[in-house]
């Protein structure tokens, strides 16, 4: 059965404060609500897909929207991976058409939007994505672990994790349009990276191995060493390990933090106040 996707992309009102009709000649457009407030309907333009909708994303500064469709239902207890099939459309939404499509497969990887980027992580591969044909422009790295992007500067930094154990070989800074490292720091890690929290405008931290700054615009800071991962051990299995911290605390002047062993107080530059085991 055919399931309808709403784009709310028209909420201005065909009449003023009046009683609202859709004008003729322009289809798919229907009632899909009201504004109570002004007395007047709300009109938007839907779009029907064959393929039950999934997931998607929005940019309303291209208004464009990257749109997932799979059928779930396909899926059973003993599924293959071909149940896992499913297509990527690109979608303009100013002008109600589709502006590519592709196959793809959940289980593979998957595509994603980050304002008017569009990524896809193909296993540990990233890609950057031509919005207008759908082609891939570049990769952008293997064994890539993103953590902060800026859309509007048009920038990623991701961790380069390692290829036969877990944890962090590296930091980077990329250009989105040209690819082009702009700032490289080494931070060997035996834990994978997680950014929790802005520190300031110019300042994230990360967790991993012990709590990280690291300042965007050239990739210097501080760390502080921390037990943030337990893996229990019962006879001669271990278990995977654990993520065992609590989120970082910022007020004006410091820094809190508890990891598996103890908690402490930091100031923004990273210097120990003091620190406290817990039980």
């Amino acid at each position: 059965m055919k399931r309808l996707v709403s784009f709310l992309v028209v909420l201005s009102f065909f009449c003023s404060l009046q009683a609202q009709t859709i004008p003729e000649g322009i289809l798919n457009y229907e009632t899909v609500g009201r504004n109570h407030v002004k007395q007047v309907d709300i009109t938007a333009f839907k779009t029907t897909f064959a393929t039950p909708f999934h997931s998607a994303s929005f940019d309303t500064l291209t208004n464009t929207a990257l749109i997932t469709l799979w059928d779930e239902e396909k899926k059973g207890m003993h599924s293959s991976k071909d149940d896992y099939n499913c297509i990527i459309i690109y979608y303009d939404i100013e002008n109600q058409k589709i502006k590519w499509q592709r196959e793809s497969n959940l289980q593979d990887g998957k595509y994603y939007k980050k304002g008017p980027y569009v990524f896809r992580e193909y296993g540990k591969e990233l890609s950057l994505i031509d919005e207008e044909t759908g082609s891939e422009k570049y990769k952008i790295g293997k064994a890539v672990h993103p953590l902060a992007f800026d859309e509007e500067e048009g920038w990623i930094i991701y961790a380069t994790e390692r290829y036969f154990s877990r944890g962090t070989s590296d930091l980077k800074k990329v250009d989105l349009n040209t690819n082009k490292t702009i700032w490289r720091l080494e931070l060997v890690s035996a834990q994978d990276l997680d950014i929790q929290v802005q520190l300031n405008d110019s300042v994230m931290l990360v967790v991993g191995d012990g709590l990280h700054a690291v300042n965007l615009k050239d990739g210097s800071g501080w760390k502080v060493k921390m037990v943030t991962e337990f893996a229990d051990q019962v006879g001669n299995y271990v278990s995977y390990p654990m993520k065992v911290y609590s989120l970082p605390l910022i007020d004006s002047s410091f820094v809190y933090m508890a990891g598996y062993k103890d908690l402490v107080k930091l100031d923004h530059q990273g210097k120990e106040k003091w620190r406290t085991s817990l039980p």
